[in-house]
């Protein structure tokens, strides 16, 4: 835990960002100089209807294990996502700062570029604290046009009992494709045992589970936990 602070805190120095204030996700007041970050979580072992986001995933190599870290960056339309690029190029402090002393710490680094589904808006958590699960899943090629509803039947089978707090639904559009991401809020990782321990026996959600896994190839989640400079926590 001491190694992972450690890094944190230089990452935290390099982006120069602030501590976010309670209320301060629906405004993304929270932005590093050039783009607004929504979240920076660690993981251990503008509400538009065509909203693009970066997943920025990377890896940390402390002296005794591995530090996984996830962010996730907004942009409303590429020639923003490119604009922030190529200012960047141009930062010096974004050189010295935080390239110079994140790549002797980063082992791997992976980007996609996903937009939020249709249906689904970017929402903040219901109080801060908590854990966040993000579920991915591999569908099988035809897109949304194809397994779009009953994957929105299965998440909000999920989310409008209170089996977990959906905050976002996103479909890949470069990277891996074919893949949809679900970002979970829950009070606790007991929290979330509970829930989909009662949510295995609602014949409403395994109904709805059964039609959108037909449409499944492979799914995998990640429980992660906010750092403290992320706007959503």
């Amino acid at each position: 835990h001491l190694a992972a602070e450690t890094h944190l805190q230089q990452l935290q120095h390099a982006h120069q960002l602030t501590l976010a204030s309670p209320c301060c996700f629906t405004s993304l007041t929270d932005v590093t100089s050039h783009a607004s970050l929504v979240y920076f979580f660690v993981k251990f072992c503008f509400p538009y209807r065509h909203l693009s986001v970066d997943f920025n995933k990377q890896a940390f190599m402390p002296s005794h294990c591995t530090i996984k870290a996830k962010s996730l960056f907004c942009s409303n339309h590429y020639s923003q996502r490119a604009a922030v690029r190529a200012a960047l190029a141009q930062d010096p402090s974004w050189i010295s700062e935080y390239i110079c002393k994140a790549l002797p710490l980063l082992t791997a680094q992976d980007n996609e570029v996903s937009y939020l589904v249709p249906w689904s808006r970017l929402k903040s958590p219901p109080q801060q604290g908590g854990v966040f699960e993000l579920a991915t899943f591999r569908m099988r090629p035809g897109g949304p046009a194809v397994w779009g509803g009953a994957f929105q039947a299965a998440m909000s089978a999920h989310d409008a009992p209170g089996y977990g707090k959906l905050l976002g639904a996103f479909h890949s559009e470069f990277g891996l494709l074919n893949r949809v991401h679900a970002l979970w809020w829950f009070e606790s990782a007991d929290h979330r045992a509970e829930c989909r321990h009662k949510a295995h026996t609602d014949a409403r959600v395994v109904a709805a589970v059964r039609n959108s896994v037909a449409h499944l190839d492979s799914q995998r989640n990640q429980l992660m936990f906010p750092c403290t400079f992320s706007p959503m926590k």
